[in-house]
Parts: structure tokens; C-alpha cells; sequence
């Protein structure tokens, strides 16, 4: 039931909404489908948040999902259907909303930034009046420019330009700016984190005696992004 939904989800939003495809008249019968998907979202939403789970065909009670909510919010805006807002009520005294109701770990007491963001695209297609400009300058990650004497020497099949974190013992003890293919880590036993543009990010496992270390890295299609997009867990 999960994978179906978030499926649905992406393709009502992509496809359909955000891009506009269903203005056009050869694809009107799209828009007819995805309402009726749109009408079956709209199903899941109670005042406590939105059913996250079915259990032989049957809504779960528990848990419910309170920021991610905001995505279905946006997409039944879009299709002019009413729903219950009623856990706009919900947001914390800091402004951030409760991941979910129900879990009973977490998910309930953390809010975070990946979830939040649902209930933030909502919530900005509401202002009508013009966003003041930051004030603070956009977050760069630093650049380690220090002299590696001792180091291993790894090599990229694909792609050229992004960072890389090196973790040892699970601390970032070294990060870097990639321009090229190639480029030198430390020699030590750790986890390689690769960030390249256009890429899927990728975790590697290296140990000091590997000389040269060889990754190959996979196109950031399609799938990655509705799987990155809608992956709540």
C-alpha cells in the first residue's frame, strides 16, 4: 500500500499538477484519473492527520502522519477539492509541525526538515504578499585544503565535480571539493560518502591498505528522485 501511494503521489504531482499537463487537450483524460486518485487521497485525511497504513485492505488507526500531509493538501488544493485542515492547528510554538501521531518514538517528539517541507509547499502557495530576502548568506560546506601525506588515491568511472566526506568511527574527519575523477583521501580505515553532481550519492566501505580505490557511479534518473522524494522512512 505504501509504495502505490507514494507512487500515486509523485505522479499526480509531477505529471500531472506541477507541470501542467492536463491544460492540454489530447492528455484531458490524464486529469480525469488523477482527480479520481486526488479523490482517494483526499480519504485519507482525518483531523488527527493523514492514514499512513492498511492492514488487510483495512485504514490502520494508528500511527498518522501530520507534516507529510502537506503534500496531499497541495495536490487536492490544486484539483479545488475541500478536505479537513484541521492539523494546520497542530504546529509547534517554533513554527516547525510534528513528524506523525502514533509511532510512539521519534517520529512524534522530532520535528525534522525533510518532512516539514511538505507542509512548507503547502502552506507557501498561501502568501500572497512578497517573502522579505534572507538575511543570512547561503551555507557552503568547507573545503579541507590541507596536505595529505599519507593517502589512498581514489578513482571515479563516471562524473567529476561535487564533494566527498571521508567518516572514521562515524565523525566527518575529512571533506573535500572533487574537480576531477581522481583525487586523494586519507589513509585510514573509514566510510566514503561520494556527492557528485548528477549522480546518486554513494556510501564505500575503504580500508589503508587499498592503494587505489575505483567507484563507479550510477545516473541520478528518474526513480532515484521519486524514491528520494517519498521516501518517509
Amino acid at each position: 500500500m505504501t509504495k502505490l501511494y507514494r507512487f500515486l503521489l509523485k505522479y499526480i504531482c509531477e505529471k500531472i499538477v506541477i507541470q501542467g499537463y492536463f491544460h492540454e487537450k489530447n492528455i484531458k483524460e490524464y486529469y480525469e484519473i488523477a482527480k479520481e486518485t486526488a479523490k482517494f487521497l483526499k480519504k485519507q485525511i482525518t483531523k488527527n492527520g493523514l492514514i499512513h497504513w492498511y492492514d488487510n485492505n483495512k485504514k490502520l488507526e494508528k500511527p498518522f502522519l501530520i507534516a507529510p500531509a502537506g503534500s496531499v493538501f497541495y495536490i487536492l488544493d490544486k484539483f479545488e477539492l475541500k478536505f479537513d485542515d484541521s492539523i494546520l492547528s497542530k504546529q509547534n510554538p517554533d513554527g516547525s509541525y510534528p513528524n506523525a501521531l502514533g509511532y510512539n518514538d521519534s517520529r512524534d517528539k522530532t520535528p525534522t526538515l525533510g518532512w516539514s517541507q511538505f507542509i512548507f509547499l503547502y502552506l507557501s502557495t498561501k502568501v500572497t504578499k512578497p517573502l522579505p530576502k534572507p538575511k543570512t548568506k547561503p551555507f557552503n560546506i568547507p573545503e579541507d585544503k590541507s596536505k595529505l601525506k599519507n593517502y589512498n588515491l581514489v578513482k571515479l568511472t563516471k562524473g567529476n565535480s561535487g564533494y566527498v566526506f571521508f567518516r572514521k568511527d562515524k565523525i566527518v574527519s575529512f571533506s573535500k571539493k572533487i574537480k576531477s575523477s581522481s583525487f586523494k583521501i586519507p589513509k585510514e580505515n573509514g566510510e566514503l560518502q561520494i556527492l557528485v553532481d548528477n549522480y546518486i550519492p554513494k556510501k564505500v566501505k575503504v580500508k589503508k591498505s587499498q592503494k587505489i580505490i575505483k567507484i563507479n557511479l550510477e545516473k541520478n534518473n528518474l526513480l532515484y528522485k521519486l524514491k528520494r522524494l517519498f521516501n518517509y522512512h
